[in-house]
Order: structure tokens, then C-alpha cells, then sequence
């Protein structure tokens, strides 16, 4: 079993951002990047690119990250900066 294999079952400890059914997103171990997060399918793959459903997997980061305000002025509520 692959070292995410056994996060997403609970066998190993992980800081969880987000979950759902196709997909878990967690805080990377090393911390080398404040905040940098992984985002894995809860289905083995060799890599990315064999993942099942893709588009699951590629969804959270967007909806994880704070999104730029649509005009410069409005205040982007994810983050509360103006631009």
C-alpha cells in the first residue's frame, strides 16, 4: 500500500483540508511551504495522470484557492483584500 493509500485509510496521521468522496487534500508533512497542500484521489493511481476522474482531483484546488476579485476595488471575500 502507497504511503497515500494509507493516509486516505487512516493508517497514517495527516493534517485534512478537505475530503470528499473522490478526493483528499491535506497540509504536506515537510512544511517547507506554509500551506502547501497535496490533493490526491482516494483511488490508487500510478500517477496523476492515471487517476480515474481527473476533473475531480483538479476541481479543489481552485475551489480551495482565494479567488482574485472580478474588478479592481471590490473586496474578494475569501481573502478581504482589495485590489
Amino acid at each position: 500500500m502507497c504511503v497515500f493509500c494509507k493516509i486516505i485509510a487512516g493508517e497514517l496521521p495527516s493534517n485534512k483540508i478537505f475530503e470528499d468522496a473522490e478526493t483528499l487534500a491535506f497540509l504536506d508533512i515537510k512544511n517547507d511551504y506554509y500551506g502547501h497542500t497535496l490533493v490526491v484521489p482516494k483511488k490508487h493511481c500510478v500517477n496523476i495522470l492515471d487517476a480515474e476522474n481527473l476533473d475531480a482531483v483538479m476541481r479543489i484546488p481552485v475551489s480551495l484557492s482565494p479567488q482574485p476579485p472580478s474588478r479592481p476595488g471590490e473586496e474578494n471575500s475569501a481573502s478581504g483584500r482589495k485590489s
